[in-house]
This record gives structure tokens, C-alpha cells and sequence, in this order.
């Protein structure tokens, strides 16, 4: 640790470099995670950032100690001789430190926050395919429960392909895209969501007869556990995305996708805890 007496340069060169240069990088990292969990959605695994973050400050503290002792060796071979520096030059490293820290806490907030404002629940895209029903209801006549078609983070498929308008289809997350293809892994549509965290879980359902008697295709998303989020999806027979919306996630209840009829009219409806429904547009 630096101490408060005087010391010399080149002498404590490389203590120095390694020192500081370790402390400011356990900062950022810390401080990164200490803002994610502050102000944002921690995912499950968030609070490891607080074991790394010395791993890592020791790991490019020993790299900048590493390139001090090379500086000092060239200072020496140039004759540069030892010079006190006094104790004050210490305590104004630490000070650069803790200031380093706040400005660091100060940023992840920033970058926090946009991030959650950018996330947070609304509709995206709207292309007036369907129309939101209030008070929502899950009480569809006819209802079917849409399959989950994949669940986890890996792309390992737990249902057989669906038809959609005669086609088989697929579902995957692929790098956190949610992938249709056909069984010849011929790519229909996608929708990229790296935006609003990983992949879940996918829901798929055809819905939605169009005048030509092709049907769209809603899915659900479940996005992060821990970020309580959904998104809804519904993409048109040629592949176009058409409708986005990020929902809100509360209770325990485990994410559903249902398609039906509501007062004669083809409807769907989610269950993320909380419900929304919606009837399909003509």
C-alpha cells in the first residue's frame, strides 16, 4: 500500500503505476455493478462483478507494475537518479482514486438509467394489425394455449415445428434473435432483441386471418428472469415484423401465449402475470 512517508522516483515507480492503475480499474468494475444494482435490473449472476472486479484490478495492476519496473530500468540506464518526492504525492494518488470512484458510480448511473429508459415498457411498432381490448381478458372462447416452443438460453428446441400458413416452422434464439426458419433452416423472419436483455423462452401461435385466409404469426418472449419483461411479437405472412411490444412481467406466474375468439372476433392473449388481450384488426 502507498504510505504516507516520503519515497523517491524512480524507486517506487513501478508500486506506484501498480497500485493505482489496479485500484482505479477495481473501481470502475465495482462501481459499474454497485450502479446496475442501484438503479437498474441485476440479472441473477450480477453480484459475481463484485468478486471479478479484484481479479481483474490485480490482473492489470500487475501488468502496469510489470511496465513500471521497465520504465524504471530505462530511466536508470539513462542516469536519471533518485529523486524524494514528498509524502504528498501519495495522498494525492489515493485522491485520484476516489475521485476516479465517484466519477465512475456517476457514469454507470447514466448508462444505467438511459438503458432502462430505453427498456421500459411500451409499444414499439404498431402497424394497426390488432387492436388492445380493455379491460383485457383471458376469457377466450375457444382458447388454445400456444406451445413454448423453447425455454433456457441455449437454442435447444423442447416442441415439434408449428404450421404456418403451411409451412412447418421453427423457432430459435440465436444470439439473441428470435429466429423463424423453416426445416431446412431457410430463415422466414427475425427480430432482434439485444436490446432488452437475453432470451428466455418463446411462445409462437398462428393468428389473425388475412383477407387472402394467410394467417400472422404472434410470439412471446420471455426475456430475463430477473428483468421482468416480456415482448410480444407479430409478424406478417411475409415475414415483416408488424407489431412490438415490451411488456411488464409481475407475478410468478409462468409465461403463456393463448389465441382464440372474443365476441366473435379471432383475439389473443398474454399472460405475464399481469393480462393483455387483443382482437385482430380487419
Amino acid at each position: 500500500m502507498f504510505g504516507m512517508t516520503a519515497s523517491s522516483f524512480p524507486d517506487r515507480l513501478p508500486k506506484w503505476l501498480g497500485l493505482t492503475i489496479g485500484a482505479l480499474v477495481t473501481a470502475f468494475f465495482i462501481t459499474q455493478t454497485l450502479a446496475e444494482a442501484l438503479w437498474g435490473r441485476p440479472s441473477s449472476t450480477a453480484g459475481l462483478g463484485f468478486f471479478v472486479a479484484p481479479i481483474a484490478g490485480l490482473i492489470v495492476g500487475a501488468g502496469a507494475w510489470v511496465v513500471g519496473l521497465v520504465i524504471r530500468t530505462v530511466l536508470r540506464s539513462r542516469g536519471v537518479v533518485s529523486v524524494p518526492t514528498p509524502s504528498w504525492v501519495t495522498r494525492t494518488l489515493w485522491l485520484v482514486v476516489l475521485a476516479g470512484s465517484v466519477v465512475f458510480l456517476m457514469i454507470g448511473r447514466s448508462s444505467v438509467l438511459a438503458l432502462e429508459a430505453a427498456r421500459q415498457p411500451r409499444v414499439i411498432l404498431d402497424a394497426g394489425r390488432i387492436t388492445a381490448v380493455n379491460p383485457p381478458t383471458i376469457d377466450l372462447q375457444e382458447r388454445v394455449t400456444a406451445p413454448e416452443m423453447q425455454s433456457g438460453i441455449t437454442n435447444t428446441l423442447d416442441a415439434k415445428p408449428i404450421d404456418w400458413n403451411g409451412t412447418a416452422i421453427k423457432l430459435e434464439n440465436l444470439d439473441e434473435q428470435v429466429v423463424i426458419s423453416d426445416v431446412t433452416g431457410k430463415r422466414i423472419a427475425s427480430a432482434d432483441l439485444h436490446a432488452f436483455d437475453y432470451i428466455n423462452g418463446l411462445h409462437a401461435a398462428a393468428v389473425c386471418a388475412q383477407p387472402d385466409g394467410r394467417q400472422l404469426l404472434a410470439v412471446l418472449v420471455s426475456l430475463r428472469a430477473t428483468s421482468h419483461r416480456a415482448m410480444l411479437l407479430l409478424f406478417a405472412p411475409d415475414g415483416s415484423l408488424v407489431y412490438q411490444h415490451h411488456l411488464e412481467r409481475s407475478g410468478g406466474a409462468k409465461d403463456a401465449l393463448y389465441t382464440g375468439r372474443l365476441n366473435g372476433a379471432e383475439a389473443l392473449a398474454v399472460s405475464v402475470g399481469a393480462i393483455s388481450t387483443w382482437t385482430c384488426a380487419r
